[in-house]
């Protein structure tokens, strides 16, 4: 029984020794294999001469401004640009860019008495609502105007060229686009047939003759100012804003005399057929610009 304790003692000092010695080997096997990696060595830095070769030169041609050729000059392009192709105004924009406007501060004072102006607002409240009057729809060429439009777009292009000595009932038809766009057009001045021939040009111009005439009718200024123009430019002629007057005259301004006439019903001018908001807002107008409230 002694002799087997000693053993055991024996075994468990040589198991102990031989632990110490696989301790010893892996902690030196660590150090002579670090998991660290060794040092790299710093990269050479390239000269100023290969840093020059590098660079990235942009193409000339995308800092080349596109040139427009007019004869023999080179004239730099004002037109707008998207992703590099050239957007050019449509036939309205031209159009517009032509008009005028009048700048005017000056008011027309109503030649009724604000008397009688309180008596028509007062009477006008008491047969209709708020929500009525203050409702304020925007212009719209009904179907009949818009047909018209379409007869114009298949018409030929001779109708549209003025002869040497036109109508007058011509030129004061159209001379009313450019009053209901804002701009003063007098029919007797020795520019109205050329201003008139303009406007025709531009339609012939047009891809779509129809379209051009509505956005020009969607483009008329309904400003009390220029309401005030257009109502003395029809004064004494209202007679005149009936379609079949030109049945004889011109069909094509017979055909634009329809939404032109709607345009100056929807400006309030013509009584018993404008808009009750329309003459409401007049009145309240006019009532203002006697009392020197605008």
């Amino acid at each position: 029984m002694l002799t087997c304790k000693l053993d055991l003692e024996k075994v468990k000092c040589s198991l102990k020794e031989i632990n110490n010695y696989v301790e010893r080997k892996n902690y030196n096997r660590v150090k002579r294999h670090s998991i660290y990696p060794k040092t790299q060595s710093q990269p050479i830095l390239p000269s100023v001469k290969d840093i020059q070769q590098k660079i990235i030169r942009k193409p000339q041609e995308e800092n080349k401004q596109i040139l427009v050729i007019k004869g023999h000059k080179e004239v730099k392009n004002t037109e707008p640009e998207i992703n590099g192709a050239i957007i050019l105004p449509s036939t309205l924009e031209k159009f517009l860019k032509t008009i005028k406007k009048t700048s005017t501060t000056t008011r027309k004072v109503p030649e009724i008495p604000v008397d009688q102006i309180n008596t028509q607002i007062k009477d006008i409240e008491s047969h209709y609502s708020p929500e009525t009057l203050n409702n304020k729809p925007p212009f719209n060429i009904s179907l009949g105007g818009k047909s018209a439009f379409d007869i114009i777009k298949g018409m030929s292009k001779d109708c549209f060229r003025l002869t040497e000595s036109p109508d007058k009932k011509i030129i004061w038809s159209l001379g009313l686009v450019y009053e209901l766009l804002g701009e003063e057009f007098n029919p007797d001045s020795s520019t109205a047939k050329s201003r008139v021939q303009d406007f025709l040009n531009f339609c012939i111009e047009s891809p779509n003759i129809s379209e051009f005439l509505m956005d020009v009718s969607k483009s008329f200024d309904f400003s009390d100012n220029n309401v005030d123009a257009v109502e003395e430019y029809i004064k004494g002629k209202e007679d005149l804003l009936a379609p079949q007057i030109y049945t004889q005259v011109s069909q094509l301004c017979g055909l634009m005399m329809v939404s032109l006439r709607e345009a100056v019903v929807y400006a309030g001018l013509i009584k018993g057929k404008s808009p009750v908001w329309r003459i409401y807002s007049r009145l309240q107008y006019k009532k203002a610009v006697m009392e020197n409230r605008v």
